[in-house]
């Protein structure tokens, strides 16, 4: 006989935002205020009060990690999280001896057995936080970066280390994010103009804990972490 599978448990939109608000240091009513306006744009699944409430999905919790780094006075979340999901992946990457041309197909970061990210070519940025969100509610995210960083640690002459940052930028130009996977390399995805209201410059982020801990909510789980000799020494970046 096989292994019994048991089902993750029902999440709801309550104690997603208690987590994100832990997560991302962010007071929980703002948070609260924020996950209401998703749900009235429809960016987050509807349901009813108390046991009727809606089961949290991981695009649900992409769109809240998303809307709580761009939230701004004078941008709606809504309008910001639609926007932002919408950002195009770039064919271009950079690494720690600069920029170079990805090769043509899909998005593929080869650790170990099993590539940790396989996406289509020129998905959005939104696919790709969900894709990792996903990964990461049985643990599968941090498994195959660990698993992955052990094989590349073992050819490497220096350790780079392992970390995945999501930043945010606000500036004339519009909006550059990166998802960045350990060793140097990151990518980026680009929105286009988003208008800034005057001269001061913003740039927010986050990091693998925030994706792993809604992940680890969602997956009915303790949340999981690199290995410390594994770590990016950035402390800004550790999970």
């Amino acid at each position: 006989m096989g292994m019994t599978q048991i089902a993750p448990p029902r999440i709801t939109p309550g104690q997603l935002v208690t987590t994100v608000s832990e997560v991302m240091g962010v007071p929980r009513p703002t948070v609260a205020v924020i996950d209401r306006q998703l749900s009235e744009a429809g960016l987050r699944s509807k349901g009813g009060r108390g046991l009727s409430a809606a089961a949290m999905t991981p695009t649900d919790a992409a769109n809240l990690l998303i809307a709580v780094a761009v939230a701004r006075a004078d941008l709606s979340a809504a309008d910001a999280t639609a926007k932002y999901r919408a950002g195009a992946f770039q064919d271009h990457a950079f690494d720690l001896e600069g920029e170079f041309a990805r090769p043509k197909g899909n998005w593929r970061l080869d650790w170990g057995s099993s590539p940790v990210f396989d996406l289509k070519p020129y998905h959005s940025f939104g696919e790709a936080l969900d894709h990792m969100v996903a990964l990461s509610v049985s643990g599968e995210l941090v498994e195959r970066l660990v698993q992955g960083a052990e094989v590349a640690l073992a050819k490497a002459a220096s350790r780079e280390g392992i970390y995945v940052d999501v930043g945010v930028d606000f500036d004339d130009w519009g909006v550059g994010i990166l998802v960045v996977a350990g060793w140097g390399e990151h990518t980026r995805y680009r929105t286009g103009r988003v208008d800034h209201p005057g001269d001061l410059k913003v740039s927010r982020s986050f990091s693998l804990k925030s994706i792993e801990a809604v992940g680890a909510l969602l997956g009915g789980r303790a949340p999981m972490s690199v290995p410390e000799h594994l770590r990016k020494a950035d402390v800004h970046l550790d999970v």
